[in-house]
């Protein structure tokens, strides 16, 4: 999460990416051969923030896509990534173990309409993200707009 942080703050700074978007999957596979040279284990788990660190300073450096039908789907599967992360292990569950009586290749079917096709998680989205994200930014902003307790002391000092 750190590492996403530093590539959040890096990019803020405006600094202009030099690489193009197709060297963003060689860099995957280096950091990820490089995760796997090192093999955090139980005596040294540390060893695993390294390619982490190495991603967020990768991030800012590479150049978006153009639009394309690709970067369309990216930005939906992103859109609806929380909703994703939080109920694909249900989902599992659901379709792998409490029902018995499909057969594997209709229980991995329904497993990826459901999730693939994000029915369960723009449901989530519509229904519970959208609105808390909402309701955040406009808490957001009115506490950006209350002055601070100290702020609204000293401009009323002396007023009766």
């Amino acid at each position: 999460f750190i590492f996403g942080v530093l590539a959040y703050y890096l990019l803020r700074r405006g600094r202009a990416a030099t690489f193009p978007a197709w060297t963003w999957p060689v860099t995957l596979a280096v950091v990820a051969a490089v995760f796997a040279l090192m093999r955090p284990t139980a005596e040294r788990p540390d060893l695993g923030w390294w390619p982490c660190l190495l991603l967020g300073f990768a991030v800012p450096a590479v150049r978006e896509m153009r639009a394309s039908w690709f970067t369309s789907a990216a930005h939906t599967v992103a859109k609806f990534s929380y909703g994703i992360y939080l109920v694909h292990v249900p989902l599992l569950w659901v379709w792998l173990r409490a029902i018995p009586d499909l057969t594997p290749a209709a229980r991995w079917t329904a497993f990826a309409i459901s999730i693939v096709v994000v029915v369960v998680p723009a449901v989530l989205y519509r229904f519970i993200e959208a609105p808390m994200r909402r309701y955040g930014s406009s808490l957001a902003a009115r506490l950006a707009l209350t002055p601070e307790p100290d702020a609204l002391a000293a401009a009323t000092a002396g007023v009766p």
